[in-house]
Parts: C-alpha cells; structure tokens; sequence
C-alpha cells in the first residue's frame, strides 16, 4: 500500500508523464515567455508603432521645400496679347526654359502643433501595447493554471481508477474464494465505473483547457500540452508598501498614462484653431536657369545694347509672401474648437472611469488573494489529516481489520484534499498576478 500511497503523490505533484508522442512540455515560466513573443496582437501592435514612427516622420516634413528641375518649352503662332491689352495678330513665338527652381509653403500653425500631436500619437501606441501585453499575460496565467487544475485532476483520477481496478479484483477474488461478500465487490465495481467516469470527463476538460493556452501562445494545435511544474507554491508579487497607497498607481497605469497622452494630443491640435490662428504661412518660390530662344538667337528689345545676342541668357527669380488667413467661418460657428473641447471632455470622463475601475480591481484582487489565502490554509490542514486518515488506514489494513475498499475511499479523500489545495493555491496566484498588474507595475 505504501507504493500506492507515493503513486499518487508523484501524479499530484504534476511530474512529466509518458501519455503521447505528440507532448508538448509546458511551464509558467513558459507561459510568461511565449505569451510576449508569439501573440499575433502585440506583434499587430509592433506593426501600428511602425506606422506611428512612419507618420511622425510624415509630420515633420512639413518645414522642407519642394525642388525642381527640367526643361519647359514654349511655341506659339497666331494670335498673342500683349501687356498693354492690344493683340499681335501674326505672332511666331518660342522659348525654352532650362533650370533648377524651389517651392515652399511653410504653415507655421499646422507644422508645428500637428507635428507635436503625431509624436505624442507615436507614444500612445507604445503604452498601448503595453497594456494590451499585461491583458493577454493575465490571460496566459488564468488560463495556464485553468490547464494544470485539469491536469492534475485527470492524473488523480487516472491514478485513482488503477488502483480501484486492482482493489476491484482484489475483493473479486475472495468473493471467489469464499472469503468475500458479493455486495463489497458491486460496490466495488460500481465505484470503480463513477471513477472512470471522473476520468474521462476530467480528460474531456484538460484537453480543451490544452487547446485554450495552445491559442493564446500561439502553439501547435494539435498537441497536448503537459505541465512539468513539480512544485505549486503561493507566489507573492505585493509588498505591503505598495498596498498601502493606491493614489500612486493611478500614476503607473499605462490606461491612464494612455488617456492622458490622448488628452495631450488632443490639446496640440486644438491649438491650431486658437494660438495658430496667429501664425502666418510663407510662401517662397525661387529658380535659377537658362532662359532664350527655342529656334535659335533671341531678337532684343535694344539691338544697339545686343549686337551679337546669344540663344541662352542666365536669369534668376524669386517670389515670397507672408500672409495671414482669417477662417470668418470657424471664428463665427466655432465648429473645430467646439469639436475640440467636447473630445477633450470625453477623454477627461474616460479618465474618471479608469481610476474607478482601477479601484474596483485593486478591490477584487485584494479580496481574492485573502480568500484563496484561508483557502490554502484550510485546504493544507485538510490534507493533513486526510493524509494521516490514509496513513491509519493502511496500518488496520495490514492488521485484516479493515476492509479493502475503505483504504480506497481514504485515497479519494487525500486526493480531494490536495486538488482542493492546488486550486487554492492557483486563485491565490492568479489573484496575485492581477494584484501585481491593478497596481501599475507591468509583465
């Protein structure tokens, strides 16, 4: 029986198993790793910061001018007007312009507050992905200790039914031998079919908890995943320090860091309807080229200046203004700054029902950690005392004053006893983990 007793205590402990070929070996340790490096939604999040970057340097090419460079040529035959509003009736006119000119546009007001906005845009993806990353690791370890409970309890049960086969044939045995009551052994066999029953429908549930993690870490589907977790032990990620000031994680949330980079943003790009409107836009145009005939030597106004004129002539230009626009429209319906203000209270609402949903998972973590903590405490004590029941009851067994199959409902009782124990011992880390993350600190 003292084999028996280590059996069980082996498959509790959740040591590796040969069960199929197609094992996939799993840890928390794991699970924390491939959560953030194989989840297709913080890799979609690398891709939106890369866009964010992209745009950023959209945004700050607004202070550089255009260039150019070719060729333009001009003909015309027929009729041409000149400056002073008479037309030339019989007009055979060319040139030809070579040259390298620049054009610049330079809105002061759109440039600057929509550049600062792109970058603070570019900063709120970052925290983002942050946030969506605590989410989907929270996920991984409810779900990850989801898959060990199952684990451990279809090994339990496994175990559990072997040894109520072999007691089944035990007491079978006798009833043969005469040394047996029949009822023993019907009861025997009806327990043993309750128990298979157990097992396959903890089976049932570790195989679709498998499935779950498999997808939140992007793994084979097809394979079983197998815990090599041999120890479960509460793990504690809190100090007391931390718990006794939940105003400063308002500070270290990346929700609220997130509203507050939106509000910032949000302000920039106001700015364009109000303090922008007092930036003016410079426009400046400038070449320098050849400029002449397109057929051949040009004909000049002052030929006694121009005895022997060329085809092409040097010739620069520049043009700059300095304006300042007046939208009568947006001063008179306030359209855009209306618009501006209600985003602004909008995202100040948002902040208002982060910090009270902060609140409320500070609350619920807090009070999930003190339970599963009793939960633990209760459920240890039970198994020791089921553990020394267990023990007592194979020592009678060994004196002949017990009946077999009470031996097996004292394992069914110590098994219980630490599947309760595990679970505690789950909710109290998952509590933990939640804890962690409500308070501002990050995974």
């Amino acid at each position: 029986m003292k084999r028996i007793f280590y059996t069980i205590l082996i498959s509790i402990s959740g040591i590796l198993f040969s069960h199929a070929q197609t094992n996939i070996p799993i840890t928390l340790e794991k699970v924390l790793e491939l959560s953030e490096a194989q989840n297709p939604t913080l890799q979609q999040y690398q891709y939106q910061q890369e866009l964010a970057n992209a745009k950023v340097a959209k945004a700050k090419e607004w202070w550089l001018p255009d260039l150019y460079a070719g060729v333009q040529g001009h003909k015309l035959w027929g009729a041409g007007m000149n400056t002073d509003g008479r037309f030339a009736l019989e007009t055979n006119r060319d040139n030809i312009w070579l040259g390298l000119g620049l054009d610049a546009n330079w809105n002061f007001s759109e440039g600057i507050f929509k550049t600062q906005a792109a970058n603070l845009q570019s900063q709120s993806i970052d925290i983002q992905s942050q946030v969506e990353k605590n989410r989907i690791i929270i996920s991984s370890i409810e779900s990850y200790y989801e898959f060990l409970s199952a684990q451990l309890q279809y090994k339990s049960f496994e175990n559990l039914s072997i040894q109520a086969e072999s007691m089944t044939n035990q007491i079978e045995a006798q009833v043969k031998a005469g040394l047996g009551y029949q009822s023993d052994w019907l009861l025997s066999k009806s327990n043993l079919n309750h128990i298979k029953v157990q097992m396959l429908e903890a089976k049932t549930d570790w195989t679709n908890q498998s499935a779950a993690l498999a997808k939140l870490l992007n793994l084979d589907p097809n394979g079983q995943l197998v815990s090599v977790d041999s120890i479960l032990n509460p793990i504690d990620l809190i100090d007391e320090q931390q718990l006794a000031s939940i105003e400063s994680s308002y500070d270290k949330r990346p929700e609220l860091r997130l509203l507050e980079l939106n509000l910032k943003t949000i302000k920039k790009e106001q700015k364009t309807t109000t303090v922008g409107l007092a930036l003016p836009s410079l426009q400046v145009n400038g070449f320098i080229s050849y400029f002449g005939g397109l057929s051949g030597k040009v004909e000049p106004m002052r030929p006694d200046l121009f005895t022997d004129p060329g085809q092409l002539f040097p010739t620069q230009g520049i043009n700059a203004a300095l304006l300042w626009r007046i939208p009568l429209g947006r001063l008179v319906y306030k359209g855009d700054l209306n618009q501006y203000k209600s985003r602004i209270l909008l995202v100040e609402n948002q902040m208002s029902q982060a910090k009270a949903n902060i609140n409320q998972e500070i609350i619920a973590s807090k009070g999930a950690m003190i339970n599963a903590k009793e939960q633990i405490k209760l459920a240890k004590e039970s198994s020791e005392f089921a553990q020394e029941a267990l023990n007592q009851s194979m020592a009678r067994e060994k004196l002949g004053v017990i009946r077999p199959f009470e031996i097996l409902q004292a394992q069914q009782v110590y098994i219980q006893t630490r599947l309760d124990y595990i679970k505690a011992v789950a909710n109290y880390n998952i509590a933990s983990y939640k804890l962690y993350v409500a308070l501002g600190n990050n995974l």
